[in-house]
């Protein structure tokens, strides 16, 4: 049976850092797909999530298609599939990414070989993830002022484990969950090899 793997990485949780260990480790396996993040944005993410033109969704489709038929294991890890971090007039943390990893799954239903999917959620203390991604705006010319960002998001409102619950009720998913703090500590540099 083969295996999907798919790491939709939040924010500000190890997401490039866990890229560039894969991208090292794994370019010399024969046995498992695994491309740079802007190819699976360019090929992969966009076309299926955004679907701005059918064709490159029929390529994707395809890519998709020779890859499980082609490798034991499909592991896409791309930091767009999350979709925005929050929506502050609904003040919902990570309001796409339920409906955007649904539309990749079902990309790889339609594939006629027998396979499992993994979803792997890598996550962060709050208090930590939330510093870190107001910096990030600072950094990205988003925001400027603290206390406008904190009214703007509410940290009462993000927590990774009702976002994984949410996550969780998606059929045939198994969900596995990293910390972020792990990464930091250099714990689970071989997390996605095995």
């Amino acid at each position: 049976m083969k295996k999907i793997i798919i790491h939709p990485g939040a924010h500000k949780t190890g997401t490039t850092y866990l890229q560039r260990v894969l991208e090292k480790n794994l370019k010399d396996e024969t046995h498992i797909w695994f491309k740079t993040r802007s190819f699976f944005y360019h090929n992969i993410t966009r076309p299926l999530i955004e679907k701005k033109e059918k064709t490159l969704e029929n390529n994707a489709q395809q890519l998709l298609l020779s890859a499980v038929q082609d490798y034991d294991k499909i592991l896409i890890s791309e930091e767009n599939i999350s979709g925005r971090f929050y929506c502050w007039n609904e003040n919902e943390f990570y309001p796409d990414m339920n409906k955007n990893i649904l539309k990749l799954t079902k990309a790889l239903r339609k594939q006629p070989t027998e396979h499992t999917i993994d979803l792997i959620f890598t996550i962060r203390n709050h208090a930590d993830w939330y510093e870190s991604m107001y910096l990030q705006k600072v950094k990205n010319g988003y925001a400027t002022n603290f206390e406008k960002f904190r009214e703007k998001t509410k940290i009462e409102n993000i927590s990774f484990s009702k976002l994984i619950n949410k996550l969780s009720k998606q059929e045939h998913i198994n969900i596995n969950v990293l910390l972020y703090e792990d990464f930091k500590k250099g714990q689970k540099r071989h997390a996605l090899k095995n």
